[in-house]
This record gives C-alpha cells, sequence and structure tokens, in this order.
C-alpha cells in the first residue's frame, strides 16, 4: 500500500511539473461567439497559414497563377487572393503542396483540424499568443522530452475529472 501511495504521489507530481509548464492547460471555452461566415473565413485563413507555415519543400506544380488554380484551390485559398501575386514563388508552392494533402486528409481529421482552429481563432489575442508561443517551446524540446510530456498528458487526461480539478488546485497554490 505505501507503493501505492509514493506512485500516486509521483504521478501527481509529474502531473504539477506538467501544469507548470503549462503543457495540460486546455483552451478555456471561448467567450465571444462569432457568426458562422467570420469563423468560416477565419478558419480558411488559418488553414491557408498552417500549409504555409508547416510545408518546407516545393511541389511539382509549375504554374502557381492565381487563374491556374483549380476552382477547389481557388475555394479553400480564398483569404488569399488579394496577396496571392505577392506571395513569394516558394511560398504558394508550399501552399499548393499543403492544399493538396488537405484534399486527401480523411473528412473526419479535416473536420478535428477546422474545430482546433476554430478554437485558436476565437482565443483572445494573448491567450493565442501563449498557447503559439508553448506550442513553439514544445517542438524544440528533444524527441525523448515531447514524449514523456505526451505520456504524462495522457495520464492526466485519463484521470477522474475530481482528481483533475484537486491537481489544479494544487498547481495554482504553486504558483
Amino acid at each position: 500500500m505505501v507503493g501505492a501511495t509514493k506512485t500516486a504521489r509521483l504521478k501527481s507530481s509529474k502531473a504539477l511539473n506538467l501544469w507548470h509548464a503549462g503543457w495540460a492547460a486546455r483552451p478555456a471555452k471561448p467567450q465571444r461567439v462569432m457568426d458562422f461566415a467570420a469563423a468560416q473565413s477565419t478558419v480558411r485563413l488559418l488553414l491557408t497559414c498552417f500549409f504555409l507555415l508547416t510545408g518546407n519543400s516545393a511541389a511539382a506544380d509549375s504554374r502557381t497563377d492565381w487563374e491556374a488554380l483549380s476552382a477547389q484551390q481557388q475555394n479553400l485559398l480564398a483569404p488569399l487572393k488579394p496577396r496571392w501575386e505577392q506571395l513569394p514563388e516558394k511560398h504558394r508552392l508550399q501552399i499548393l503542396k499543403r492544399s493538396r494533402q488537405w484534399r486527401q486528409l480523411p473528412e473526419k481529421k479535416q473536420e478535428k483540424i477546422r474545430q482546433k482552429l476554430t478554437r485558436l481563432a476565437q482565443m483572445p489575442p494573448e491567450k493565442r499568443r501563449k498557447l503559439l508561443k508553448r506550442l513553439k517551446q514544445f517542438k524544440s524540446l528533444k524527441p525523448e522530452q515531447r514524449q514523456k510530456i505526451k505520456e504524462i498528458r495522457r495520464w492526466f487526461r485519463s484521470l477522474p475529472p475530481e482528481q483533475k480539478q484537486r491537481l489544479r488546485q494544487l498547481w495554482r497554490q504553486r504558483q
């Protein structure tokens, strides 16, 4: 029984450290409500930025003029139309590559990404900046460290709500 208590304390300590690092914090429910058209436009813009920022190699397309894009591509990339021609060729190619990858994703995966991006768009700017900063820090960690954080996060998510709340309160007291 003593070993079990020690293990529980160790897991609690890991969760507190995780919370202290800010990785297990889930974004609060949005306070502002966006109308559907604004949310859809914001999601499109965020998806476009996702395509732009996550790409690191050029696609095989040789023509990146707006008129050369398919109707589906133009629809998806519509938020970029006003500045499409000003984007460097390299960025346009990356965006087109990511748009092809997007179309190949299963619908459930696309919907999950849309929901996350909508939540991100609805966050207050300061909270969004902090979240993106923590994400950047997380990505800069060594793979072993990232894996450890993911394991602790999975463990935390598996806890009953009362225990999660207790750990959150302990974490807040330490601050």
